[in-house]
C-alpha cells in the first residue's frame, strides 16, 4: 500500500512540473503575441491601400510596369512597391518576403522599433534592419520579443521610391541595383541629406533628389 501511495504521489509531483512547464511556456507566448500585437497595431494606422490590395497569395497575370527584379539564394522574385511576386506558372503570386533580401529604400508607410539596442522597421508583414556596413536595409524574420521590450517609433523615414529609373543603354537589374546604390552614396555626399536616416532637414531632400538625378542620368538611365 505504501508503495502504491508513493507511486501516486510521484506522478502527481510529476504532474506538477509539467503543468508548471506548460503554463510558463503558454504565459511566455502571451506576452510575444502582446507585444507583436502593439506592433501590428502601430502599423496598422500607417498601412497603404495598396498593401491591402495585394495580400499574400493574391495572383495577377501582370507585373506592375515599375517592378525590378531581385534575388536571394539563387530564387528570382519580382518586386514593386514594398510587394514581393514569385512566378507561378501563367501568373504571379504575391509571397512573403524572402529573408534576406535587400532595399536600398524602405517602402512607404512603415514604422520602426525597438528590441533592446536594436532597431528594427516594418511594413506589410515584413521586418527589416539597417545593415551600416552595407548601407542598405535587409529582411529578417521575426525577432523574438518579451512583453515590455518593445519601443514603438511612429516615425517614418523621408521615402524617395517615387524616384524611377529606366536602363536606356540595356543595363542588367544587377548593374541598374549597383548604380543607384553608388549615385545615392554621392548624392548624400554632395547634399548631407541621407533618406535612409531619421531626423532630416526635409528642405534638403529636392537638392538630393537633383542630385541623384543628375548622377543616374550620367550613368545612362532616364529618371522620372
Amino acid at each position: 500500500m505504501k508503495i502504491k501511495k508513493s507511486y501516486i504521489a510521484v506522478l502527481f509531483l510529476l504532474f506538477l512540473v509539467q503543468s508548471s512547464g506548460m503554463y510558463g511556456a503558454d504565459n511566455r507566448e502571451l506576452k510575444r503575441h502582446k507585444s507583436h500585437q502593439k506592433i501590428y497595431a502601430a502599423a496598422k494606422k500607417h498601412e497603404r491601400q495598396w498593401f491591402q490590395k495585394h495580400r499574400v497569395g493574391i495572383r495577377v497575370t501582370v507585373l506592375p510596369a515599375k517592378h525590378r527584379v531581385v534575388r536571394v539564394k539563387g530564387a528570382k522574385y519580382f518586386y514593386h512597391d514594398g510587394v514581393y511576386y514569385k512566378r507561378s506558372k501563367n501568373s504571379y503570386v504575391v509571397v512573403r518576403a524572402p529573408v534576406g533580401i535587400r532595399l536600398s529604400i524602405l517602402p512607404r508607410g512603415f514604422i520602426s522599433f525597438y528590441v533592446g539596442p536594436r532597431r528594427y522597421f516594418y511594413v506589410n508583414e515584413t521586418y527589416y534592419i539597417y545593415d551600416t556596413k552595407r548601407k542598405d536595409y535587409v529582411v529578417v524574420d521575426e525577432p523574438e520579443i518579451e512583453e515590455g521590450e518593445v519601443e514603438i517609433i511612429e516615425e517614418e523615414l523621408e521615402p524617395v521610391d517615387d524616384i524611377f529609373v529606366y536602363p536606356s543603354n540595356g543595363q542588367t537589374d544587377e548593374q541598374t541595383d549597383k548604380d543607384r546604390y553608388e549615385c545615392h552614396r554621392w548624392a548624400v555626399e554632395q547634399t548631407g541629406f541621407d533618406p535612409s536616416l531619421p531626423n532630416q532637414n526635409p528642405d534638403d531632400r529636392a537638392n538630393y533628389i537633383r542630385a541623384l538625378t543628375a548622377c543616374l542620368e550620367g550613368r545612362g538611365y532616364t529618371v522620372r
